[in-house]
């Protein structure tokens, strides 16, 4: 078992010049060479084994130049998903505050989801909002919102990239879900969309 924790030192400048009697100048490239030397020197490792005893032994302490290519991958990868999470919920903000911001666009009825196809550009093919997004209601009607005046489509495409033609990401604004795939046209599947049927009323 291995887990990766992270322990940030945070220190000002101003006051680690003060404590040690530097020009400001100084203070970064002392404060950056101290902790340099507390890893080079096992001092650290030392401390944590001090102060955890039943982790003794089992903690080793490396700045990320250090650690061997298969942790350094790990910990690149859970960086990244913390990242892709952080995009995501900016994203569903922005697509909540946007519809809610505008009620009369969808006839005041309670959006469900939406589904972003995308648009081409002289480098590929993006995800936008720009030109309108399908939103979807609970019975499976829909409305077609253009998210053109907000940040939908930087995060679209930070989160993303480029992709296919057909490519679509759906969103359940309920729960916080969201769905991408290669064919725009499984997106309603995978989301639980209902299929819109309307009544005819005969006179």
């Amino acid at each position: 078992m291995q887990f990766i924790l992270a322990v940030v030192f945070d220190y000002g400048a101003t006051d680690w010049a003060a404590e040690y009697g530097l020009a400001e100048a100084e203070a970064t490239g002392d404060f950056i060479a101290v902790l340099r030397r507390a890893v080079a020197d096992d001092g650290l490792r030392r401390a944590l084994d001090a102060a955890w005893p039943m982790m003794r032994g089992h903690v080793t302490v490396h700045i990320p130049a250090q650690l061997d290519p298969a942790l350094r991958g790990e910990l690149l990868n859970q960086l990244r998903d913390a990242r892709d999470a952080d995009l995501d919920q900016a994203l569903l903000t922005e697509i909540r505050s946007h519809l809610a911001a505008h009620p009369d666009e969808l006839d005041r009825r309670e959006p469900r989801w939406v589904i972003f196809r995308t648009s081409e550009w002289d480098d590929g093919y993006y995800l936008t909002g720009n030109g309108g997004a399908s939103v979807y209601f609970a019975d499976g009607d829909r409305a077609e919102i253009d998210f053109d005046v907000t940040c939908v489509d930087e995060l679209l495409t930070d989160a993303y990239g480029t992709r296919g033609l057909n490519a679509a990401l759906g969103v359940d604004l309920t729960t916080g879900a969201m769905e991408f795939d290669d064919h725009i046209d499984n997106l309603p599947g995978l989301l639980g969309i209902p299929l819109f049927t309307t009544t005819a009323t005969a006179e």
